[in-house]
Order: structure tokens, then C-alpha cells, then sequence
């Protein structure tokens, strides 16, 4: 299982979005401007109803990590984030880490602001289930899964806000029915949002494939999903959303869907007794049961290039190999060995792979979470030249109050952003920069 930090940042995620319904008016928020979202509904249909106005204007990006964990929005100078703890009246802040500046702060420009009420940009009341910041082109989303089976109460809906990028002309622009659910990741072209949407009915479930226009707060149906062979979005590329799926007659594919023309291809195949692979960008990999290489797929152009500097270790031995990251034909990954008869863990290292065939180089950038050893985690890219990383979860104690209304403390950790070249990253060098400290 991956132990690094990005899995950290997850805040209890219920996978939530759909069912369109219009939402109420919301007039007490200072911040946010006056005026009722738009009516929307969801089409729900055995057809297609493929047309220009579902089909991507340009290449697709990923909003959230692989397997959908929350990263934050990445905007052009800096990433949204929301804090991993809640203060004792359930509400937390939207902060903001400026690449330039190195600076994190909230996401407010109101001196002396206190950030804990409606009048602040960066506040967020009581949102059972959280929520999650993305950017699409040039509007902040913030995404609240809500909470399955919390009825009707609005704070537990799954619903959609939108503001400027700095926190302005905030707006509730959609909200979904109680009975549906979005399954992340999601994906957009900087325009819309593409995600899996379930309709949960008294006996079945009805998935389709839709897009989400959160500006002009609509929904639509691009295709009908299947719930039976669980086809969810695993990743993009190029105009293609790439789905996960159980095979007819067992086993697991990838497919890759073209958005603009709706044609299904299938690009990777495997047994339920092999590994699952691993989906970076355009970049799949893959254990090659065959000469037992870490394999890159490039799923735009189809090169399948073995890493021959390392082995595999063989199944059920006492040496596991897990993969942890990979970008521009480096792959990173943890050596775990353990003891014979007991299960001991003996030994546990990373590694970095490239494609000219060297062996694998140890890799330093770790440090002790939960009693174990984390991986820094890659968050996004600064520039051509640098990531965003999470060098480690710093320890804190955060304030809670008590019934007679008394502050205690619970410990708790947040996230230590920094920059880092790309090649000191892989190189594993202790060189990265961190942003500056960021309060509760």
C-alpha cells in the first residue's frame, strides 16, 4: 500500500456529484454575489447524446491525482488548498501558496481579517464531506461531495461553488440530489469538468459519463457508463478520457474513450491475479510478467519501453516492489524486504529507474510518518524546471473546544509544501526549498 504524503491530504471523502437540481438562492454570504444558479438537469438516457456541446475544445488534464486523491487546484501562480482539520463549529479555510513568493496564506485580502466567518473569502462553513479546490481556466471550483444518506440537509448536497481566482464574486452554481454521487478523478478541458455520475435507485445504480459546466452551471450527459463492469475515469490523454472496467469474461482493461467522436479502444489488459498498473499522466506502468521489468506505456504514441536495469521480485517472495511515481521516463519506487516465517519487515528503501538501463539508484527523499517511511510526494509542476512537493507532514496542535466552552489541544499534522528541481528530485538530492510556515 502507498504510504506517502499526498494519500495524507485526503479529507473524508465521500465521492459526491450529480443529480442536478437547481439550488436555493444563498443570501447571507458577504463574499458572494446575489443572483440564483441556473435551472440544470441531468439527461439520463440509454443513448448517446454526444454533441458540440460535450465534446472537449482542447487537450484534457487530470483535477485530482491517481485514484482521485485531492491535490488541491493548480492555478497559473499558485495551488488551493483547504486545511486538513476543522475547527469545533465544523469550518475550515481555503488557503493559497504563491509560487513566486513562496508565501501561504489565506485566500483573503482583507487586512486584519480574522477568517472565521461569511465576510472573509477564505472562509467555508460546516460542509460535511469537505471539500475539494480545482481550477478550470480562469475560475476557482470548489467541489462538496457531501454526505451520502444526509437527506436533505443543504450542507450535506453535493453542490458546486465558483469564484474568481482570488476569492471574488463567489457563488453557489450548482446542487445535486441526495441520491447521486461523482466519482473522482475528474478531468476538464479548462472549460468543463468530465466525471462518472451515479444515480442510486431503490434497486439499481445508473452511471453515466457527464459534463459539468460550472460557470454556466449546467449538466449534461455525454454517455451512459456501466455499473455492472464498474467503468470509472482513471485518467486522459490528448481528447480521450482513459476508463478502468472489469472484463466480460473476468479479468480488468483500460479503454480509451475519444470525447470527440465517442469511439472505444481498449489499450492495456490484465488478469485478477496480476498487479494492478499504475497511470501517470500518458505514461501507464506496468509489471511484464514476462521478463520481469517495470514497463512504461506511452498511451499517446504506444512505445512500451522496458526498464531493464532492475528485476522483479518473484510473487509471493519475501521482497515486494511498489510503485510511487513517474514522470519524463523516470520511475520511482520502494524495495520492501521482509523476513522468512515471520514477515519482519528486514528492510525497506526507494528507488529511482531510468530507461537507459542502469541499475536503480537509492533514493533519499523520505521521512517518518505514522512510524513509517514516507515518500516526498510530486504535487505539480512549478515550471519546466521545478515541482511542487510535499516534503513531509509537519506536527501540530490544533485547538478544539470543550462543552463548558474551554480551548483544548489534539495533535494533528499539516503538510510541508517546497520547491525542488526536477533533477535534484529524481537525483534524490536534499535541495528542496520549502514555503513559508502557514498557521491554523
Amino acid at each position: 500500500m502507498q504510504k506517502n504524503a499526498l494519500f495524507a491530504l485526503a479529507l473524508a471523502a465521500c465521492l459526491a456529484l450529480s443529480g442536478c437540481a437547481a439550488p436555493a438562492p444563498d443570501a447571507g454570504a458577504a463574499s458572494r454575489t446575489a443572483g440564483a444558479p441556473a435551472q440544470i438537469s441531468v439527461q439520463n438516457s440509454a443513448q448517446s447524446t454526444q454533441s458540440a456541446d460535450t465534446a472537449p475544445a482542447g487537450p484534457l488534464r487530470l483535477l485530482q491525482g491517481f485514484g482521485g486523491v485531492p491535490l488541491g487546484g493548480f492555478g497559473p501562480d499558485g495551488l488551493y488548498f483547504v486545511t486538513p482539520w476543522a475547527r469545533a463549529d465544523g469550518s475550515f479555510n481555503l488557503w493559497y501558496a504563491d509560487y513566486a513568493s513562496r508565501q501561504i496564506l489565506p485566500l483573503c485580502a482583507a487586512p486584519g481579517c480574522p477568517h472565521d466567518s461569511d465576510s472573509c473569502t477564505s472562509y467555508i462553513p460546516l460542509s460535511p464531506g469537505g471539500a475539494l479546490p480545482e481550477v478550470v481556466g480562469e475560475t476557482l471550483v470548489l467541489f462538496f461531495p457531501g454526505q451520502p444518506g444526509g437527506g436533505s440537509d443543504a450542507s450535506a448536497l453535493p453542490r458546486l461553488e465558483v469564484m474568481g481566482l482570488d476569492g471574488s464574486d463567489r457563488r453557489e452554481a450548482l446542487r445535486f440530489a441526495a441520491n447521486q454521487t461523482v466519482e473522482r478523478p475528474m478531468a476538464t478541458d479548462g472549460s468543463v469538468i468530465y466525471a462518472r455520475l451515479n444515480t442510486y435507485l431503490e434497486k439499481t445504480t445508473e452511471a453515466e459519463l457527464v459534463c459539468i459546466d460550472p460557470v454556466k452551471g449546467t449538466c449534461r450527459t455525454v454517455c451512459p457508463l456501466s455499473a455492472e463492469q464498474n467503468e470509472w475515469v482513471w485518467g486522459c490523454v490528448g481528447s480521450s478520457l482513459i476508463l478502468y472496467r472489469t472484463g466480460e469474461a473476468g479479468g480488468y482493461e483500460l479503454v480509451r474513450l475519444d470525447l470527440a467522436t465517442l469511439e472505444w479502444e481498449t489499450v492495456y489488459q490484465w488478469a485478477e491475479d496480476q498487479p494492478y498498473p499504475f497511470l501517470f499522466g500518458s505514461t501507464l506502468v506496468y509489471e511484464n510478467q514476462q521478463d520481469r521489468r517495470f514497463h512504461l506505456l506511452d498511451l499517446a504514441t504506444g512505445q512500451d519501453t522496458a526498464l531493464s536495469g532492475y528485476t522483479l521480485p518473484e510473487p509471493g517472495g519475501s521482497t515486494q516492489a511498489t510503485v510511487y511515481d513517474c514522470d519524463a521516463g523516470h520511475l520511482l519506487f520502494e524495495e520492501r524486504v521482509f523476513a522468512p516465517g515471520t514477515g519482519t519487515l528486514e528492510q525497506e528503501r526507494f528507488y529511482t529507474l531510468s530507461a537507459d538501463g542502469s541499475a536503480p539508484k537509492e533514493w533519499a527523499l523520505t521521512y517518518s510518518y505514522l512510524g513509517e517511511t514516507t515518500a516526498a510526494s510530486r504535487v505539480t509542476d512549478l515550471d519546466q524546471d521545478h515541482y511542487l512537493i510535499i516534503l513531509s507532514q509537519q506536527d501540530v496542535s490544533l485547538p478544539q473546544t470543550a462543552a463548558d466552552g474551554t480551548t483544548y489541544y489534539v495533535p494533528g499534522t499539516k503538510p510541508q509544501y517546497a520547491a525542488i528541481s526536477k533533477a535534484d528530485y529524481w537525483a534524490g538530492t536534499p535541495s528542496a526549498e520549502p514555503f513559508g510556515d502557514w498557521g491554523l
